[in-house]
């Protein structure tokens, strides 16, 4: 998600008081209409302790890069949970999208430095892409303009199975032979 913010995460933005510019996203493709913006708030989400709404997580997470020289743990609850197929997520990631779990950066602490890469965004925001210069795993992301969130690679979790995701954003860009996910909102592109 770090090209896609996503209608739905600036929906939810608003509605919890974290400011967000209108222009605010994270997407350096195209952006397109693609209807009303809905909010992923209150979407139930599978936990290993079974289905619960997202306040039911632990607050104590953790993750690494694959060679363990970058390591961070979570002390809040997730925001929202959501998958990216602009081709700049495919890019970073060496596949088909981008699976990314999103929390306050206040509740993020990172043992370990990571390089980055800047890419720019439909808004003209700068992305930040961080990643363990010596195994090449992509951590997170950022935005000045959500410099109050976190946006983390579902993948470095050291249980990413407990966080699916809610929203999957630049769908016109979704390799075709994915199989399609139930109970997720679907965006063409990013926010506007």
């Amino acid at each position: 998600m770090t090209r896609g913010q996503g209608e739905g995460l600036a929906q939810w933005n608003g509605e919890h008081g974290f400011p967000v510019r209108p222009e605010s996203r994270l997407c350096c493709g195209p952006t397109q209409d693609v209807g009303p913006q809905t909010s992923c708030v209150g979407a139930n989400i599978r936990t290993r302790r079974g289905i619960g709404a997202i306040d039911d997580m632990s607050t104590h997470i953790t993750g690494q890069c694959l060679c363990g020289a970058i390591t961070y743990e979570i002390t809040g609850k997730p925001l929202v949970s959501g998958l990216c197929n602009c081709t700049d997520c495919q890019k970073q990631t060496g596949s088909s999208f981008s699976h990314v779990v999103i929390f306050k950066a206040e509740d993020y602490r990172q043992h370990g430095e990571t390089g980055s890469h800047d890419t720019r965004g439909d808004s003209g925001d700068m992305v930040t892409r961080h990643f363990c210069r010596n195994c090449g795993s992509p951590i997170r992301s950022g935005v000045p303009s959500m410099s109050h969130l976190a946006i983390v690679k579902a993948g470095t979790l050291e249980h990413p199975g407990d966080f699916p995701p809610s929203m999957e954003l630049y769908c016109k860009d979704r390799l075709s032979w994915l199989p399609t996910l139930e109970k997720v909102t679907r965006y063409e592109a990013g926010s506007r």
